[in-house]
């Protein structure tokens, strides 16, 4: 592609193989695969807002190359959940990875699971402590550089681990939020802090067991697991 918007379509069951990246150069661009295709390659974006769509059991071999500005990567069109873990960082997005994208992904800055299923899962760095914001758009920021990648369709929100000292996520809850997760915070034994922190509204917190429970923001119960610390908002509270 070149300097203009550029689609590029892969129909139902349909293989594309390519020998090179398909590259879609500068401008709003978009790559789009109907249920079944597969893109036996990779794919690299430029300049401007690229989108690439994945349908149901859709692939792509290769690796999906955001590039600058703000790129999106969406299995919305999946009928099963999907997986994601985020891996890195770098000047124009997240790097990631995802069975349906062999390759892994870099340079994106927004993703979308499946929308029909329920247990769509995304895994934060393993590598640097993180806000993971949940209100009427959800994203999650690397404390470190402060990258920031949002998502939607994701049901299951994992937080980071590793080292000696682990990885500390804060998991905040903003008056917009529409949906219910279940967090998960530092699953090992390795030290972490992990906290649930209140919407400015009234929020209902339970406690069902060491480290876990529940809290209700706007009528959508979430469930957590792993969490050392429970914050109310500005809003009055209960625990």
């Amino acid at each position: 592609g070149g300097t203009g918007d550029d689609s590029v379509s892969i129909a139902t069951d349909v293989t594309l193989t390519t020998t090179v990246a398909v590259t879609l150069g500068d401008g709003t661009d978009s790559v789009t695969l109907a249920s079944g295709a597969r893109l036996a390659g990779a794919v690299q974006g430029g300049a401007g807002n690229d989108t690439f769509t994945l349908g149901d059991s859709a692939s792509i071999t290769g690796q999906v190359q955001g590039g600058a500005d703000t790129d999106s990567l969406s299995f919305a069109g999946y009928a099963s959940a999907r997986s994601v873990a985020l891996t890195g960082t770098t000047a124009n997005g997240f790097t990631g990875t995802e069975a349906a994208v062999t390759g892994g992904f870099t340079g994106i800055d927004s993703l979308t699971g499946s929308t029909s299923a329920s247990t769509d899962i995304l895994t934060g760095l393993n590598n640097a402590n993180a806000l993971w914001r949940l209100d009427a758009t959800n994203s999650y920021e690397e404390l470190t550089g402060n990258q920031v990648v949002t998502f939607s369709n994701f049901d299951i929100l994992t937080g980071g681990n590793t080292g000696a000292q682990g990885v500390n996520d804060r998991f905040q809850f903003g008056v917009g939020v529409t949906e219910s997760f279940t967090l998960l915070g530092n699953g090992s034994a390795v030290a972490g802090f992990d906290v649930v922190e209140g919407s400015d509204n009234a929020d209902a917190f339970s406690l069902a067991g060491a480290n876990a429970g529940s809290v209700t923001v706007n009528g959508q119960a979430s469930s957590f697991s792993n969490v050392q610390s429970l914050e109310g908002g500005a809003g009055n509270d209960t625990f």
